[in-house]
C-alpha cells in the first residue's frame, strides 16, 4: 500500500494509535520517504512510542529531521530523545536537547531531570548528572535511583552507598531497583557489613526471595569474600534461574574453589536449567583454576550440544582453559579456529604459552599478532616481558621497551617493574638500573628485584647500598629483602653485614622459617663462621634436605668427613631422606679427605639403599676422588664404563690428576676428550703445558703456549 500525502500518512497513523497499533506505525514512519512536519499530537506519541520501543536510532533520525520544523517536543518526547542519547551514548546531542529543554522551561519536570541525570551518567559526564540531581526541585525514587546506578556504573560505588543512606535519611523508601543498585555497589568496593545490613532489610520487607535481588545479593556475598554465605542466599532461594545459578558458580570460582564450583555446574544441568554464556565462561574458569582438563573437554562439547556458538568470549575461555590445563595443542587449535581474534584471546594463548615453557613461540605469536594489526595491551607486555626474561631475549625485551615508551605505558608501576626484572634476568643491571632510576615511584617489588639482581650477579657491594638507600627512604624490608641481603653477604663474604641483617631479621619479628633460616647457615658458611651455621641450624623449627646439605656442603669444604658423616645419621634419625646433593657432598668430603674405599661405598650404596641414580657430579666426584688417590688409571676405566656420556668438567678433573701426578700418556688423553668438548678451554692448555714441562717435552711445552696466547 502506498501514501501519496502527508494527510492520509497522518489520517493513517492516528488510526493505528487510536487501535493501539504503534508497533504498525512505527514501521511505516521509519519508511516513509517524507515524514509529517505538523500536528504535535501526533508526532509526540510517535516519539515516545519508538523510545518505549528501543528504537534510539529512529528517535534521533526523527529529531533531527523535524528539528527546522514548528513541532514543539513534549515533555515525554523531551525523555525519549534523552533515554535514545544516553544508549548512543551521544552526548554532544544530548547537550543540544538539554540546551533545548531550558529554552522550554521544562527542566524542573521530574521526568526530564531523571533522563537528563541518566543521559550524562551513561555518556560519563558524572559531574553534570550530579549537579542537575542536587538542583532537582522535586526527587522521586526514580531520582534517586538513577543517580545511584549511574556513580556504580562510572566507578564510584562509595558514593552511592552514601547517596543510599542519605536517601533513607530523607524518608524515601527504596524499591527493587533501590536495592540492585547498592547490592552492586557493594560488591564493587566490597562493603560486606553494609551488605548485611540491605540483607536484612530485604529479609524484614519480604524481598528476599527475589531471584533478581536473590542473585544480587550471592554476587555481592561472592565479592565480598562470604562465599559460604552466597552459598546460603542460593539455598534459600524459592526457585532459581540461570542468572542465580550462574551467580553462585562465578563466586565459586572467583575465590579460588574451583571445584565446588564445577560440582554446582552439574548440579544445575541435573535440575534442567539451561547454562547460559556466562555459565560457560565461569565454568571453563572453574576448570582453568584446578587444572580439570577432562571437565574443560566436557564442557567443550556441551556447547556443541546446546547450540552454543564458539565467539570470540567463549574461546577465549576455552584457550585459556587448555593452555591453563597443560594441553598447548588444544589451545592452539581453538584459537586457530576462531572466526576472529582480539587482544584477549591472543593473550590468552601468550600467557598459555609462557606458563608452558614455551616462550621462544609465545614471542613468535606476539609478533605475529602485531603483524595482524591487533594492538597489545597491558597484560600482554606484561606477559611478553616476563617470556623475554626466562629466555634471556635482551634484544627483544629492549625492542618492547622502545613499544612501551611509545605506547605511554612506561610509567605504569607494573609494567616498569616488570621490564626491571626482565633486566635483571637478562643480567643487564645498567638498564634495569636505568628502568628504576627514571621510574616515577619505586615500590617494594622494584627495590627487591633491583637488590637481588646485583646479588645474583655478583655485585654483592652494590646490593647493600641499595639496601641502606632503601632503608633511608622509608620503605620496610620483607623477607625476599632479606634473603636477597643476605646472599650479598654470603657471596662477598661480609660477616658483620650478614650479623646485622641477622639482628634486623629478629628485631622485626620475621619468622626466621626454612628459606631464611637456610640462606642465614649458607651465609655464616660461606663467611667461616661454621658455629654460628650451627646455632642457626639447630634452632630451626624445621630442617629440610636444603638446610642439612647446606651444613653438610660446609663440613665437606673444610674436610671435616667425621663430622659430614655424623651429621648424616642424623638427618636420617629425623626422617629427613638423602638427595642427590647430599650424596655430592659427602662424595666430596670423601675426596678432600682422601677417603677412596669410603667413597667407594656411598657411591654404591646412593641407588642400592636410597634410590638416588648418580649423575654427571657423582661421577665426577670419584674421578675426583680416584685422581687425589694417585688411581689414574682406574679413573680412566671408571669414565670409559659410566653409561652416560662424560663432560668436560670431568675429563678437566682427571687432567688436573695426571697434571699433579705426572702422567703424560693419560694427561694427553684426557687433554684431547677437553678440547673435542671445550675446543678453546684456556684452562686445559694450561695444564697440559705444565704436563710437558714437567716431561721436559720443551717444543711441545712452547707450542701450546703459543696455541695459548691466540685462544
Amino acid at each position: 500500500m502506498r501514501y501519496s500525502s502527508h494527510n492520509s500518512c497522518n489520517r493513517f497513523l492516528t488510526k493505528k494509535w487510536r487501535n493501539k497499533e504503534s508497533s504498525h506505525a512505527i514501521s511505516l514512519l521509519e519508511t516513509h520517504p517524507k515524514l509529517p512536519q505538523k500536528h504535535n499530537r501526533l508526532l509526540n506519541p510517535i516519539i515516545s512510542a519508538l523510545g518505549k520501543n528501543g528504537k534510539s536510532q529512529a528517535v534521533i533520525l526523527l529529531y533531527k529531521q523535524l528539528r527546522q520544523s514548528r513541532f514543539e517536543p513534549s515533555v515525554y518526547s523531551f525523555a525519549a530523545l534523552l533515554n535514545a542519547c544516553a544508549r548512543k551514548e551521544a552526548l554532544s546531542l544530548g547537550k543540544v536537547i538539554h540546551a533545548e529543554i531550558l529554552n522550554s522551561h521544562l527542566q524542573s519536570d521530574v521526568l526530564i531531570g531523571n533522563a537528563l541525570i541518566h543521559m550524562y551518567s551513561k555518556c560519563g559526564r558524572l559531574d553534570s548528572a550530579r549537579h542537575i540531581f542536587l538542583n532537582l526541585t522535586k526527587r522521586d525514587i526514580v531520582s534517586w535511583n538513577i543517580m545511584m546506578a549511574g556513580f556504580v556504573q562510572n566507578g564510584c560505588s562509595q558514593e552511592a552507598l552514601l547517596l543510599f543512606q542519605h536517601m533513607e535519611g530523607q524518608g524515601f523508601k527504596p524499591d527493587r531497583v533501590s536495592y540492585l543498585a547498592v547490592l552492586k555497589a557493594c560488591s564493587n568496593v566490597g562493603a560486606l557489613e553494609q551488605g548485611k545490613r540491605i540483607h536484612a532489610k530485604l529479609i524484614e520487607s519480604g524481598c528476599d526471595s527475589d531471584v533478581f535481588l536473590g542473585s544480587a545479593l550471592i554476587d555481592m556475598y561472592a565479592k565480598c569474600g562470604s562465599i559460604d554465605e552466597a552459598r546460603q542466599v542460593f539455598s534459600n532461594l524459592p526457585e532459581r534461574d540461570v542468572v542465580s545459578w550462574t551467580s553462585v558458580i562465578s563466586g565459586f570460582t572467583q575465590q579460588g574453589r574451583g571445584e565446588e564450583a564445577l560440582h554446582l555446574f552439574q548440579e544445575m544441568r541435573k535440575e534442567g536449567i539451561k547454562p547460559n554464556k556466562v555459565t560457560f565462561i565461569c565454568a571453563l574458569k572453574a576448570c582453568s583454576g584446578t587444572g580439570a582438563l577432562d571437565q574443560g573437554e566436557e564442557i567443550h562439547k556441551m556447547l556443541s550440544e546446546y547450540g552454543m556458538k564458539c565467539d570470540l568470549s567463549i574461546g577465549t575461555s576455552l584457550v585459556h582453559m587448555y593452555a591453563k590445563c597443560g594441553s598447548i595443542s588444544k589451545a592452539l587449535h581453538v584459537f586457530f579456529k576462531l572466526p576472529q581474534r582480539d587482544v584477549f584471546s591472543w593473550t590468552a594463548l601468550i600467557s598459555g604459552l609462557i606458563d608452558n615453557g614455551q616462550s621462544s613461540y609465545a614471542l613468535q605469536l606476539f609478533e605475529k599478532m602485531q603483524n595482524e594489526a591487533v594492538v597489545p595491551n597491558r597484560v600482554t607486555y606484561l606477559c611478553v616481558l616476563k617470556a623475554c626474561g626466562s629466555i634471556k631475549a635482551l634484544d627483544k625485551g629492549q625492542f618492547i621497551h622502545l613499544q612501551l615508551m611509545r605506547n605511554g605505558l612506561i610509567h605504569d608501576l607494573s609494567v616498569a617493574n616488570t621490564l626491571l626484572s626482565m633486566y635483571v634476568k637478562c643480567g643487564n643491571m645498567d638498564k634495569a638500573r636505568q628502568v628504576f632510576s627514571e621510574s616515577q615511584r619505586h615500590n617494594l617489588v622494584a627495590w627487591n628485584a633491583m637488590i637481588d639482581g646485583y646479588a645474583e650477579h655478583q655485585n654483592g657491594l652494590q646490593a647493600l647500598r641499595l639496601f641502606e638507600e632503601m632503608q633511608k627512604q622509608g620503605v620496610k624490608p620483607d623477607k625476599v629483602t632479606f634473603l636477597s641481603v643476605l646472599k650479598a653477604c654470603r657471596n662477598i663474604g661480609a660477616l658483620d653485614k650478614g650479623r646485622y641483617i641477622h639482628a634486623k631479621i629478629i628485631s622485626s619479628d620475621l619468622k626466621i622459617d626454612g628459606s631464611v633460616g637456610n640462606i642465614l647457615v649458607d651465609m655464616y658458611c660461606k663467611c667461616g663462621r661454621l658455629d654460628d651455621a650451627c646455632e642457626v641450624f639447630w634452632k630451626l623449627p624445621e630442617r629440610d634436605a636444603v638446610s642439612w646439605n647446606t651444613l653438610l656442603d660446609a663440613f665437606a669444604q673444610q674436610g671435616n668427613v667425621k663430622e659430614a658423616f655424623h651429621l648424616f645419621e642424623k638427618m636420617q634419625l629425623e626422617n629427613v631422606k638423602p638427595d642427590k646433593v647430599s650424596f655430592v657432598c659427602l662424595l666430596k668430603a670423601c675426596s678432600n679427605a682422601g677417603l677412596l674405599d669410603e667413597g667407594y661405598f656411598l657411591f654404591e650404596s646412593m641407588h642400592n639403599n636410597y634410590g638416588v641414580l648418580p649423575e654427571m657430579e657423582h661421577y665426577t666426584c670419584m674421578v675426583d676422588l680416584l685422581g687425589r688417590s694417585g688411581d689414574l688409571y682406574k679413573a680412566a676405566d671408571f669414565i670409559s664404563k659410566m653409561p652416560i656420556q662424560p663432560d668436560a668438567a670431568m675429563w678437566m678433573s682427571l687432567l688436573g690428576a695426571c697434571q699433579t701426578h705426572g702422567n703424560l700418556e693419560l694427561g694427553q688423553d684426557a687433554f684431547e676428550s677437553v678440547l673435542k668438548l671445550e675446543p678453546r678451554n684456556a684452562a686445559a692448555y694450561a695444564m697440559m703445558s705444565n704436563i710437558y714441562a714437567a716431561a721436559r717435552m720443551r717444543s711441545h711445552e712452547a707450542g701450546l703456549r703459543t696455541d695459548l696466547t691466540y685462544l
